[in-house]
Formats: C-alpha cells, sequence, structure tokens
C-alpha cells in the first residue's frame, strides 16, 4: 500500500485493496477527460481546488469485484497532520436520468469529530439543479478513513506546488443498496465542499465563474472501467467557509474545460462506459 500523506493510514484488508495507480482509468468530461483550470473558484484553493489537464486528469477511477475506487486530484494535501482538513471532497451520482438531480453522493471528509468515508442519500430535491442542496442526514453507510481512503502524492504539480490525490473506496455491496449496480448507468459530478452531503466548493470541467454545472455519465456498463465527471459552479469559501453563487446541475450546449468561463452552459453528454474488469475479475 502507498504511504499516506500526512497520516499512516495502515488499515487491513480494505486499505490493501487499493489499486496501483495504473489501473485508474480517467473520467471523461464531454469529448476529452476530466480537466480543472487552477484557481478557477474562488476561495477555494490549495486542497479543495481540483486540478486536471488533459494528459493529468482531475478525476478518475478503477474497479476490483468488492469496490468501485474514486479519485480527486487537487492541488494541495488535504491533511492537517494527522487528520483530514475540515471539509469533504466527493462525487454526486444522478440515478434516475433527472439532469436536474442527484440521488446518492459518496464523500470522504473531515468535517466532525470523526474523518470519515460516507454515502448519502438525496431523494428528494427541494431546489432543481442545485449541488449544494444537501443529502438526507445521517449517511445510509459510514467507514473508517483508514480502510476506505487515502491521500498520496500525485506526482504532478498543476497547482504550482505537489499535487494530491484522495482516493475513496466503495464497496458494491453498499452502492447496490442505494441503487448504483455495477450495471447501473449513472452520471456523476466531481467537487470539493465544506460539507460531507453536498458539494459546495470547487467542481470539475467548468471555469468556476458562476452559471451552470453540467455532469457527465459515469457508465457501469461495458466494456473496460470508464466514467464521467463535471462542473460549474459559483463563487465558494475555503477552508471550512461556506461556498454561495448561482450554480445549477444542468447546462446549455457546449462544455466548458475549465478556462475560466464565467457563464456558459457545460452540457451533460451520455457515455455509456462500464467496469465490465470488474466483472471479469469476479468471475476468476
Amino acid at each position: 500500500m502507498a504511504l499516506l500523506v500526512g497520516l499512516a493510514w495502515a488499515g487491513p484488508a480494505a486499505a490493501q485493496s487499493f489499486p496501483a495507480n495504473s489501473a485508474f482509468v480517467a473520467l471523461p468530461c464531454g469529448a476529452g477527460v476530466m480537466v480543472d483550470a487552477t484557481g478557477d473558484t474562488p476561495n477555494a484553493s490549495g486542497p479543495l481546488d481540483l486540478v486536471g489537464t488533459p494528459s493529468l486528469p482531475a478525476g478518475a477511477h478503477a474497479a476490483d469485484a468488492n469496490f468501485l475506487y474514486l479519485r480527486l486530484r487537487v492541488a494541495g494535501d488535504a491533511m492537517n497532520g494527522a487528520n483530514l482538513l475540515p471539509n469533504a471532497w466527493g462525487y454526486e451520482i444522478d440515478l434516475d436520468g433527472n439532469r436536474n438531480t442527484y440521488e446518492v453522493i459518496v464523500s470522504v471528509s473531515g468535517v466532525g469529530a470523526t474523518d470519515e468515508v460516507a454515502i448519502y442519500r438525496h431523494p428528494n430535491t427541494q431546489t432543481a439543479g442545485d449541488p449544494a442542496e444537501p443529502a438526507v442526514t445521517p449517511a445510509a453507510f459510514t467507514y473508517p478513513t483508514s480502510t476506505h481512503a487515502r491521500v498520496t502524492a500525485a506526482g504532478s504539480t498543476l497547482g504550482g506546488a505537489q499535487d494530491f490525490f484522495i482516493d475513496l473506496a466503495l464497496p458494491w455491496s453498499d452502492l447496490a443498496t442505494v441503487g448504483l449496480l455495477r450495471s447501473s448507468s449513472a452520471r456523476l459530478w466531481a467537487g470539493s465542499s465544506t460539507v460531507p452531503n453536498a458539494l459546495d466548493l470547487d467542481l470539475a470541467c467548468f471555469g468556476g465563474a458562476g452559471g451552470t454545472l453540467g455532469g457527465i455519465d459515469v457508465g457501469i456498463t461495458t466494456p473496460d472501467p470508464q466514467g464521467g465527471g463535471g462542473g460549474a459552479g459559483g463563487g465558494g469559501g475555503g477552508g471550512g467557509v461556506g461556498g454561495s453563487g448561482p450554480r445549477t446541475l444542468e447546462g446549455g450546449p457546449g462544455c466548458d474545460l475549465g478556462a475560466g468561463s464565467s457563464g456558459g452552459g457545460a452540457a451533460l453528454f451520455a457515455l455509456a462506459v462500464a467496469l465490465l474488469g470488474a466483472r471479469r475479475r469476479s468471475s476468476r
């Protein structure tokens, strides 16, 4: 297992299941991969700033028979000594095909007394198209970061200094309970946040100066690990300070790839992709 930056999260079994970097596949955004410009969301800097380029994507995923692994690239160390910073990082997932809503959010969080990975349900939408609308608490499932998360040096310097990966390990059995199967098709949005049950800071694949957020299909069908990500956002907050600004889950035509656009829509692109690799491994 890779050494964890700031904290040796050396848990047994599940912690050892994190795949090698070479197993992670970039999440797509439109016709390319998930990218995001440095410093594109006000007050979401350092570890709250998602960063990525076509050759060094902002998001990626992998899978095996037991876990879905989701990865973010951020522009700073998410650790504060032995614990996570008092913020969160995660993915909102659309399962019903309505581009203005999300049904599940998965996150890793340093908010609260204990660092944890969690899966939350969001069954009812009050404000359509708002990624900052919180999911239901308490979480449907929670896990210790020692076995279900890791923070490692990314080997890139897109943020001007060392970038870091934040990885989550999510059990397929629990994801199935909230409606996400390996045979499902879903959309997702990646971002950082001040709270574990919403995304209110930097969001991938958009300039972050206001306007709309568009998601990308992440397929949990065939043939190989692929995924999706998207984002747009209003102004945010940093280091535990709340975000602000207009945000919606569905955009208009086109796809802003984090180049500082101030309101152009980021369309939702239907990219059917999958995790057949996980099925193949589980059938051996």
